[in-house]
């Protein structure tokens, strides 16, 4: 019993469950072009299998959290106050590690700074 909710929690801590794929389908058009743009440019890039994987990962829940909390606000839209409360929604609300959070935090700014500069 102990191995299987050991399962569960990593499941969770990864923020797949939370991206499903019925929620991942009802994010913006927009939003969808963007992350595949990104994801291009960082394939052009030579990065890792390993580290596009989790470059998407990340991406997908703050998408996610934008439909859901944000009402699907288009990522050329995003303020400050946006990420402070994706932030907030980390910590209290998936519960997630500090080195977790900093990880995903730094890959939606980065992808944020790329549309930034290139969108």
């Amino acid at each position: 019993m102990r191995k299987a909710n050991t399962q569960i929690i990593r499941k969770n801590r990864s923020g797949l469950p939370y991206a499903t794929e019925e929620k991942l389908q009802k994010i913006n058009k927009r939003n969808k072009i963007f992350l595949d743009l990104f994801l291009s440019y960082l394939r052009l890039q030579n990065k890792s299998q390993d580290i596009l994987r989790v470059y998407e990962t990340n991406i997908k829940i703050f998408l996610v959290w934008l439909l859901n909390y944000r009402r699907n606000k288009n990522l050329k839209r995003i303020k400050n106050i946006d990420k402070v409360l994706f932030k907030k929604f980390l910590n209290n609300t998936l519960s997630l590690s500090q080195g977790r959070v900093h990880n995903i935090i730094g890959t939606v700014n980065g992808f944020l700074i790329f549309l930034q500069e290139n969108i």
